[in-house]
């Protein structure tokens, strides 16, 4: 799980190792993304400036029940994903309960605002071993919640688009999905965990196809909720016009993935936001960018309770 020369998990001893130093491209990355956040900070800052009459007219008929519910929206999306992992790690054969997943996540949340935006991903694995859970175990479900959440949420986005009132069209997307779902399909991942057994030894794992469909079950309904969340955000600012529930939802799954590929945006940031507002404005530099940038500071909130609530109600394991 290393990259970026940062830090890798062992699946034998189950341990964190330095990974090797940075070549090539990856050099230059750190200071690409530096540079990259400081022209998006500017560009965000000349919006503020430059569109106040009109962020402030949006900003005045803002509701904060609206934005109440969005940040509970929040949390599930938290209890979804920790009962994805959970899900995936039975059918790896090491059943875990949700409280277990859904306790390291919340303890890793914070990771996300590091540089390198693996941490997160790599806080929450380092802790599932050392309460026990196999290595190989956590790496795979790792693996397949970043490659599923991206083929699930890029198809989803794509339909919402596609049968909404006013998307674009989305047949740019298709190839994509369909390369992506070859490629998280359980022939390829049972391949690959053949591979990983071989290379490191131990029992072959192995899903079967009905147990990919549960997963695929269970990561649809986190997106469906996520888009929920975002949906229910902009609801709380009645003044801010838009294009159909639909339209917003889809809107929102596709901006999160393209964000997602963009390795010099830290979580996608500024690419989410600007996705977000050319689907549905048709013009990536509106107020839409400003209010859309919101929902991070919502997601933030979020992320803090949760690291908090997770120190006082969950004694350290």
């Amino acid at each position: 799980m290393g990259q970026d020369g940062r830090v890798a998990l062992d699946p034998v001893t189950e341990t964190a190792t330095a990974a090797s130093p940075p070549t090539g491209w990856r050099r230059w990355l750190p200071l690409a993304r530096v540079l990259y956040l400081v022209g998006a900070v500017a560009i965000l800052g000349y919006l503020v400036v430059r569109r106040r009459d009109d962020i402030g007219h949006v900003l005045d008929g803002a509701q904060p029940g609206w934005l109440a519910l969005a940040l509970l929206l929040g949390f599930g999306q938290l209890v979804l994903n920790a009962r994805y992992w959970a899900a995936a790690l039975a059918v790896l054969g090491e059943p875990r309960p949700t409280s277990m997943v859904l306790d390291s996540s919340a303890r890793s949340l914070l990771a996300r605002y590091l540089p390198g935006s693996i941490w997160y991903q790599v806080g929450r694995s380092v802790l599932l071993t050392h309460w026990g859970v196999p290595a190989r175990a956590v790496a795979t479900v790792a693996g397949l919640d970043t490659a599923m959440g991206v083929v699930v949420g890029a198809a989803l986005g794509a339909v919402l688009l596609a049968i909404g009132d006013g998307g674009p069209g989305t047949a740019i997307l298709v190839p994509a999905v369909v390369v992506l779902a070859v490629g998280c399909s359980p022939p390829v991942v049972n391949h690959a965990l053949r591979l990983l057994a071989r290379w490191r030894g131990g029992e072959v794992a192995r899903i079967s196809w009905p147990h990919f469909l549960g997963l695929v079950g269970w990561m649809a309904v986190f997106w469906g909720a996520s888009a929920a969340g975002f949906v229910t955000y902009l609801h709380a600012f009645p003044n801010l016009a838009l294009p159909s529930v639909v339209d917003v939802a889809g809107s929102f799954m596709v901006a999160w993935v393209v964000g997602f590929f963009v390795i010099f945006a830290p979580q996608g940031a500024g690419v989410f936001e600007a996705t977000v507002a050319g689907l549905l404005t048709n013009d990536a530099l509106t107020p839409v960018v400003v209010i859309v940038a919101g929902y991070r500071a919502l997601l933030l909130v979020r992320d803090l309770v949760a690291v908090g609530v997770a120190a006082v109600v969950s004694p350290p394991r």
